[in-house]
C-alpha cells in the first residue's frame, strides 16, 4: 500500500512516473476505493502548472469510477474530455454509458440520453472532433431512446451522422414546445376539483393503517427537500446528516455505502441539483440566475447555499 503524502515535487518526471505506476495498477486491478482517494489527492494537491500533465492520468481513473458519478459530473467529464475519453475502446465506453444508464430509474434514462447526447453535439463542433470517432455512440444513444430497430436507423457514414445532428436540432425545438404546451395542460388539471361522492350509509369500518418497514436505503431515496430542510438548522447541518447515514452504511460492506451513495443520487434533492446543474449548462447562465429563474415561476428549487453544499456533497461521497 502507498501513502499518498509520500507523493510530492510533481513537477520532478520520477514523481510523474512512480504515480503513473500506481494508476496502472489501480485501473488494471479495477480497485474503485483507491482510484477515489487517488482523484481526490491529485485534484486537491496537483499545482496548476502540473494539471495539464496530469490529465490523462486522473481521466483513467474517472473512467475507473464512472458508474459513481452523478449524470450532472457524466456530462460534465464528457464535456470537458471528450478527446481523451476517445481514446479508451468503443466497448468500454458503451459498457460504461450503458451502466450508468441502466442504473437510473427508467422514467429519467430518456432523458439522461437525451442530455448526453446534446453534449456530444456541442463538443463535436467546438473542438472540431470528427463525426465518424462518436458514431458508435450516437447509434446507441439514438437507438435506445427511440426503442427502433438497431438495422433500421444505423448511421452508416459522416455525411448520415452530421444530417442526424442538424435534425435533431430542429426535432427538439419542436419538443420544446410541446413540453411547454403539456405543462400548462398540467397545470390546468390540476386546478380542476374532482367531485366528492358520499355514500349515504354510515361508515361502520375503522381505516387500517398499514405500517410499512423502510430500511436506512430506501430511507435516503425517499428523502424530499422538505425533510432535507427538517434535518439541521444549516445546509451544512443536513449534508452532514445525510453523509453520516451513508457511512454508517460503510460498516456492512463497501457495497451497501455505494447502494447508499446511488439512493441519494435519485432522491428529489439531487435531481433538483442536477436540474439546475443542466440548465446552467444548456442556458450557459450561472446558478444563480437558473436559481432565480425558479423562484419566480414559483417552482421547487434549492437555494444557491443548498447547492454549493450539495455539490460539496457529491463531492465527498464519492468514498
Amino acid at each position: 500500500m502507498y501513502e499518498l503524502e509520500n507523493l510530492k515535487n510533481f513537477e520532478y518526471p520520477e514523481i510523474f512516473k512512480k504515480i503513473e505506476v500506481i494508476i496502472q495498477e489501480i485501473v488494471v486491478e479495477k480497485r474503485i476505493k483507491e482510484a477515489l482517494r487517488m482523484i481526490n489527492f491529485l485534484e486537491e494537491k496537483l499545482p496548476i502548472a502540473q494539471k495539464e500533465l496530469y490529465l490523462p492520468l486522473l481521466i483513467k481513473l474517472k473512467f475507473l469510477t464512472f458508474s459513481l458519478f452523478s449524470e450532472l459530473e457524466i456530462l460534465d467529464f464528457f464535456k470537458k474530455n471528450l478527446k481523451e475519453i476517445l481514446k479508451f475502446s468503443q466497448e468500454d465506453i458503451l459498457e460504461k454509458v450503458r451502466s450508468k444508464i441502466i442504473s437510473l430509474p427508467i422514467l429519467e434514462r430518456n432523458g439522461f440520453k437525451k442530455e448526453l447526447f446534446l453534449v456530444l453535439r456541442e463538443v463535436i463542433k467546438s473542438e472540431k472532433i470528427e463525426y465518424k470517432e462518436v458514431i458508435f455512440l450516437v447509434n446507441y444513444l439514438k437507438i435506445s431512446s427511440e426503442e427502433e430497430i438497431e438495422e433500421e436507423i444505423l448511421i452508416k457514414d459522416e455525411v448520415e451522422s452530421k444530417l442526424f445532428f442538424e435534425q435533431s436540432e430542429e426535432k427538439e425545438e419542436i419538443n420544446q414546445v410541446q413540453q411547454t404546451e403539456q405543462i400548462q395542460q398540467d397545470k390546468v388539471m390540476k386546478n380542476i376539483k374532482r367531485p366528492v361522492f358520499e355514500s349515504s350509509k354510515p361508515k361502520t369500518e375503522s381505516v387500517k393503517f398499514i405500517h410499512r418497514l423502510v430500511g436506512p436505503i430506501e430511507e435516503i431515496k425517499n428523502f424530499t427537500l422538505n425533510e432535507f430542510r427538517k434535518l439541521g438548522n444549516t445546509p451544512e447541518e443536513a449534508a452532514h446528516v445525510i453523509e453520516e447515514k451513508i457511512n454508517i452504511l460503510e460498516k456492512d460492506s463497501l457495497i451497501k455505502k455505494v447502494e447508499g451513495i446511488k439512493a441519494w443520487q435519485n432522491t428529489e434533492i439531487n435531481k433538483l441539483y442536477l436540474e439546475i446543474g443542466n440548465d446552467s449548462l444548456k442556458k450557459n447562465i450561472s446558478v444563480s440566475e437558473v436559481i432565480n429563474e425558479k423562484i419566480n415561476a414559483n417552482l421547487l428549487t434549492l437555494t444557491t447555499n443548498e447547492f454549493e453544499v450539495i455539490t460539496d456533497l457529491n463531492k465527498r461521497l464519492r468514498f
